[in-house]
């Protein structure tokens, strides 16, 4: 484990800035398809936070409603 590791992070000292840079470059020249895939996957994140805090059957209650409905039952 220690060679591997020694070795990987030899690569990533040595190769590091080459390779950021040339994704950067590469995501310029793609921008279109990186900007497709940042908002799939954002709207991915939207759809699923959604559907957890809008699911009926597990009965969770936002703040505010707990809030109400303990007003409900005092009065």
């Amino acid at each position: 484990k220690f060679v591997q590791f020694l070795v990987c992070a030899l690569i990533t000292i040595f190769y590091g800035p080459a390779i950021v840079h040339g994704l950067i470059h590469e995501m310029h020249n793609h921008l279109a398809l990186v900007l497709t895939a940042v908002g799939v996957v954002i709207v991915g994140i939207v759809m699923f936070v959604m559907r957890k805090l809008f699911d009926g059957r597990k009965g969770t209650k936002f703040p505010v409603e707990d809030s109400v409905d303990e007003d409900e039952t005092r009065a």
